[in-house]
């Protein structure tokens, strides 16, 4: 029953998906699995292309993308490439894709697993790409569970009509017995022909001597990957790749190795920003692009898989360590100097941090950016890391456990929080204290249990360390009044923490009009209801609140159609659509 806001960055994007990549100049052969795909791409919604490492499956996405979006029907449709790297999971790929399709954040409430909650967000994911046309591109996905991938393909083959998804994997997926068959392409090598077409392109373009094509076939074994090293190199060399890894400089390799754990694309300012001083920054990705070790794209760079597998199976764990800490260093620039960066970016710097074994700086992200995180309804991809940060930070149990806690309660797993708060420590600070009595409140209220809730909100309240927090204790058991059917008692005890701040701020005034609103529609006095929550939603024009001024509106409508005032309902419904959530959503 709490309105809540993004606190600082009204805009801010989840995640914002890259700009689409072209495929590279050059790209030949495939063509009677191009020509198969854009017989079906009107008929099919989900299209498979596997292949091993390197044989350039994603390459022939992109250049069928190319085809696809060339034709009348999908010209207007909006392509979305989804990158899986290594360690991500299937939630946080999902939360992605969420936020690049513009759906509404989608918070986890009462779902008891992990998988009841993203099965109600394939549904909506699945609502979003019929809504519209989409083609969505995913690349590497054998990073995932193959079975979830699998099978949350499959659900969306069968619901969305309008959109369209191909997915690059080395594995191939089990889909659902029952799901929609897909159009599954099987790259193999390039045939001798199409082999000696890229060499030929490629040695044009790059003014390299052409390779005797018998001895490129032999070295590469029709493997676009390796054709593209063959040419960089001035000879072929057995196992070129990791000499070409041996010899590079350490600003280069330390380049090279930050850009192959992180789980998204840096771009050059970025790494020259974040932790290299002078122009050797540009000298490294000189000397990494000339070796063919990296790729740029609109500014940001990406590593070929083999070429990640290879620098970091021959990476000492102390280099893999270091890495991970200039991942997370690069995430925090972007979150830092960018008041819209992603916020998946926070999720992913507290992964790197505890991959370089740095669970304080861990620690110190989560504080920072978990109630961003909330708001954009994505607090539960913090519950892993949390686990593992209380593990490593002993002394932080009671910090972490309450936030674990916090984030089940607004989850609605109240048996799950329960046992969280069960092993919280019982030496706790006053503001510990407070926190730990709020949550153990909601278990109570939700439970039922209103007298005992009541009674902790009220320790809540003696023990808050601050004014705001005491104000919030005491909306909290305010609230547990109104569920007990008494809002006659409930709005005097608003009324008075309100009168007892200082100098209330528009947030704080608007969270008690918003919990008077909510006493009035107890009682079901919907005129009443609707009034006090107009009321406090023009109050906050100006204030940059859209958030909370969207919760309000739809207070309202709910209200006025209780009472039956439709004049008045499509009047709030009006002010939804004018919010800054609504029209991020539209865009």
């Amino acid at each position: 029953m709490s309105l809540r806001s993004t606190r600082g960055r009204p805009d801010a994007d989840l995640w914002s998906a890259p700009v689409f990549p072209h495929p590279v100049h050059g790209f030949v052969g495939r063509r009677a699995e191009l020509d198969r795909i854009a017989a079906n791409i009107d008929h099919e919604v989900l299209f498979l292309v596997y292949g091993v490492g390197g044989i350039g499956k994603t390459e022939f996405v992109y250049q069928a993308m190319r085809e696809i979006r060339s034709r009348p029907r999908w010209a207007d449709a909006t392509p979305i490439l989804v990158e899986v790297r290594p360690g991500t999971t299937a939630a946080r790929t999902l939360a992605q894709l969420l936020s690049a399709v513009g759906a509404a954040p989608t918070p986890r409430r009462g779902q008891p697993t992990e998988e009841a909650h993203m099965s109600e967000q394939l549904h909506l994911l699945a609502r979003v790409l019929d809504a519209r046309p989409y083609l969505l591109c995913f690349d590497d996905v054998h990073n995932l569970p193959a079975e979830q991938v699998g099978e949350a393909l499959g659900y969306l083959a069968r619901h969305v009509q309008r959109s369209r998804m191909l997915v690059a994997s080395r594995q191939e997926l089990p889909l659902a017995l029952g799901a929609r068959p897909p159009l599954v392409t099987n790259l193999g090598p390039l045939d001798d022909a199409a082999a000696e077409e890229m060499m030929t392109v490629l040695a044009d373009r790059m003014q390299r001597p052409r390779p005797e094509p018998a001895a490129m076939l032999r070295a590469t074994h029709g493997s676009p990957f390796h054709i593209h090293r063959l040419l960089v190199r001035h000879a072929p060399e057995t196992g070129s790749l990791d000499e070409s890894l041996d010899e590079l400089s350490p600003a280069a390799r330390r380049a090279l190795l930050a850009v192959s754990v992180a789980r998204h694309r840096p771009s050059i300012e970025r790494l020259r920003q974040t932790w290299f001083s002078d122009a050797s920054i540009d000298d490294a990705i000189d000397e990494l692009r000339r070796r063919f070790l990296l790729e740029l794209e609109h500014e940001t760079l990406a590593v070929h898989d083999l070429v990640r597998e290879a620098l970091l199976g021959r990476a000492t764990a102390a280099e893999v360590e270091a890495a991970h800490e200039d991942a997370a260093g690069l995430c925090l620039g972007a979150l830092l100097d960018d008041e819209r960066g992603p916020l998946l970016l926070a999720v992913d710097a507290v992964e790197h941090f505890l991959a370089a074994g740095r669970a304080a700086e861990a620690w110190d992200v989560v504080a920072r950016w978990t109630s961003a995180l909330a708001a954009a309804g994505s607090e539960h991809l913090l519950l892993g890391p949390l686990e593992r940060l209380r593990e490593a930070l002993p002394a932080r149990h009671v910090a972490i456990d309450l936030l674990i806690a916090r984030s089940l309660v607004r989850a609605s797993l109240l048996e799950q929080a329960s046992g969280v708060l069960a092993r919280v420590d019982p030496v706790r600070t006053d503001a510990e204290e407070a926190r730990y009595c709020v949550l153990a409140g909601n278990v109570a209220q939700r439970a039922g249990d209103i007298e005992r809730a009541e009674a902790l909100f009220e320790r809540a309240v003696a023990c808050a360390p601050d004014a705001d927090a005491r104000f919030q204790a005491r909306l909290q058991r305010a609230s547990a009044v109104i569920f007990a059917g008494d809002g006659a008692r409930a709005r005097p005890m608003v009324a008075a923490a309100l009168a007892d701040l200082p100098a209330p701020t528009p947030r704080q005034e608007a969270r008690a009009g918003w919990t008077v609103a909510i006493s009035w529609m107890f009682d079901e006095r919907f005129e009443q209801a609707a009034e006090q929550a107009r009321r406090v939603r023009r109050g906050l024009e100006g204030t940059g609140l859209d958030d909370l001024a969207t919760q309000l509106a739809m207070l309202e409508v709910l209200a006025c159609v209780e009472s039956e005032d439709m004049v008045a309902a499509r009047e709030a419904a009006r002010a939804i659509d004018e919010t800054g959530p609504r029209r991020r959503a539209a865009t």
